[in-house]
């Protein structure tokens, strides 16, 4: 009895955590490619898609973005991309079709040199997973949900943008974008959610924070306002996958991609608490003890 009270303790401090189902810190070698890497949280691989014929590859950039208050450090380096090139995708757990879905990602745009005017997809959900099979030979993604959105501001397409987003199919006509401009080389803190809803195959939504308040991070009490909602076009059937997305001549040519989470609840994609190595340590000792006693 003892040794099950202790597990049950032990437990307890390994799960009070809320740590996200998805966590990437891109904490692989740099410099070098980010595909076939292992991301340990959800132990998936990272798979390339290629694009007309171009071979440029998504690395792992030197260094980390910095997160803002209320977010813990950011650890390992980041991803870096832009152009022309080959797209990079994992899975990031089961597959959902119903509830909410969220990412959180820490982004900055550093060349804004080719990015379409209208607006051009970086990062989002997608539907299906990939293998070694398909590796640098898979077509590129095209059924992209909770589309992220880069649009140059009209009036300084050289040194400002806009975030946008897109639920689904990537309609240039229904693209909403989240108010006010964003300077080149800044650090931008985004969370994106997508709900599932069951009245139509029409009737999902999508919706975006921009830097939102660090006092609102890790407590689902307290979800802000978004900054962005679109709701038009037909739904997201499944959700898998997050893709890092190059495409040619479309999207910036600098950009940078750190701490991205993804799970289905707003408190643990602004928070990444995981349990303390001691903790983990009396979780792995109770067991033992309960494997002696019995």
């Amino acid at each position: 009895m003892r040794g099950h009270i202790a597990v049950a303790i032990a437990l307890g401090l390994a799960t009070t955590a809320q740590a996200a189902l998805f966590y990437e810190p891109y904490d692989y070698t740099s410099p070098g490619n980010l595909g076939l890497n292992v991301n340990p949280s959800v132990t998936q691989t990272w798979y390339s898609s290629a694009t007309s014929g171009a071979d440029d590859r998504v690395q792992v950039a030197s260094g980390s973005l910095t997160a803002p208050s209320g977010l813990p450090a950011s650890v390992g380096n980041s991803a870096s991309f832009g152009g022309a090139g080959r797209t990079d995708r994992i899975q990031i757990g089961p597959s959902r079709t119903s509830g909410t879905v969220y990412y959180s990602t820490l982004l900055k745009v550093t060349d804004l040199t080719a990015t379409l005017a209208s607006g051009a997809t970086v990062f989002g959900f997608n539907n299906t997973a990939q293998t070694a099979a398909n590796h640098d030979t898979a077509v590129q993604p095209t059924t992209i949900s909770g589309r992220l959105i880069i649009r140059p501001l009209a009036a300084d397409p050289t040194n400002k943008y806009e975030l946008g987003i897109h639920k689904s199919a990537g309609t240039t006509g229904e693209f909403q974008f989240a108010p006010g401009s964003l300077n080149l080389n800044d650090t931008v803190f985004v969370v994106g959610r997508y709900t599932f809803n069951t009245s139509s195959t029409t009737d999902d939504t999508f919706d975006l924070w921009v830097n939102p308040s660090g006092a609102t991070f890790g407590d689902d009490s307290l979800i802000p306002a978004p900054s962005a909602t679109e709701s038009a076009g037909a739904d997201t059937g499944t959700i898998l996958t997050l893709i890092l997305r190059q495409f040619t001549a479309t999207v910036p040519a600098g950009l940078l991609f750190d701490e991205v989470r993804a799970d289905t609840t707003w408190a643990r994609v602004t928070s990444n608490q995981v349990p303390e190595p001691a903790s983990l340590g009396l979780l792995a000792g109770a067991m033992l003890l309960t494997r002696r006693r019995r």
